[in-house]
């Protein structure tokens, strides 16, 4: 597959660090959420239209959209959960976590998983918001979390350095990788290679083996700083790595190496942190968040 790099799009308006980027209700639409406390649908057509859906009191690192309700999942740090109706832009429910805040948010089934700062996860009811399953498994942050769903797995990354594999219906304690120097920002599932990725504040990306026992299959020093997130380009056989070397990077799946980096000199991409990617499996494009405020979409291909 040839790269051709191309930004398309810069989507401005957020005026704090933008962490935070979701799917919204049909392939043109996704949503954003920044350190300004904004919540921000924003249509691939129209960058220049972001629409305001919420503003919260404190701020949020994640949101997550649930198709079959039409509704945004968004954190509102130190005081809860909130439930949005994206159409009339009502709170429908907040889920109170006071003095908490939420990492990340992942969804299976009918149920919304949740890890947070203070080392929990939570297993919500999408149907009745009912909080069924919560574990505590460290005194340091749980900052990302992945879905196994054919072995009903949850991966849970730490910043005490290890991520925890967990059965998805018990919270069962599986197993503990270690294998990074520092907190785990980010993992994620390849299903296809049947590997589970993971990255984080060594700056280093990891491979595991996930139909074995979860043996370290390779460790590469991916970026120079910090990486922040991990996310698949489903359908491509590639994975791209953001970072807090302000760079995006593209690794191949098949043979874990890396094949492609965006950064600002060849790209006039991001000169701050980039913070969060979503691809866009419709456009076959991805987006980039960043702290320097902005949003951008990239052809890759």
């Amino acid at each position: 597959m040839e790269f051709k790099i191309e930004k398309l799009q810069t989507f401005t308006g957020h005026k704090s660090s933008v962490y935070g980027l979701a799917k919204g209700e049909n392939s043109n639409v996704f949503y954003s959420v920044a350190g300004d406390g904004y919540v921000v649908r924003w249509d691939i057509d129209k960058p220049e239209e972001g629409i305001p859906l919420l503003k919260l009191i404190n701020n949020a690192y994640t949101l997550k959209y649930v198709a079959e309700r039409k509704l945004m999942i968004v954190p509102d740090n130190q005081l809860g959960v909130h439930w949005v109706d994206v159409d009339s832009k009502k709170i429908i429910h907040t889920t109170s976590l006071p003095g908490v805040s939420v990492f990340d948010i992942k969804i299976s089934g009918d149920n919304v998983f949740l890890s947070d700062n203070k080392g929990s996860f939570y297993k919500i009811s999408v149907s009745d918001f009912s909080i069924s399953n919560h574990s505590v498994q460290s005194q340091k942050s749980a900052r990302a979390m992945t879905v196994l769903e054919d072995t009903q797995e949850i991966a849970i990354g730490y910043s005490d350095c290890t991520i925890r594999i967990f059965d998805l219906n018990t919270f069962e304690l599986k197993n503990i990788l270690k294998g990074h120097d520092h907190s785990v920002f980010s993992v994620i599932y390849l299903p296809e290679r049947k590997l589970l990725a993971s990255a984080g504040r060594d700056a280093k990306l990891i491979f595991w083996n996930a139909a074995g026992n979860f043996e370290l299959v390779e460790k590469i020093p991916a970026h120079i700083y910090p990486v922040n997130h991990l996310e698949i380009l489903s359908d491509t056989g590639f994975l791209a790595s953001a970072s807090m070397d302000k760079t995006i990077k593209i690794w191949d799946t098949d043979h874990l190496k890396l094949k492609k980096v965006i950064d600002r000199g060849r790209h006039q991409s991001h000169n701050s942190s980039v913070n969060r990617l979503l691809w866009l499996e419709g456009q076959q494009q991805l987006l980039s968040a960043s702290d320097d405020r902005n949003i951008s979409l990239w052809n890759l291909f």
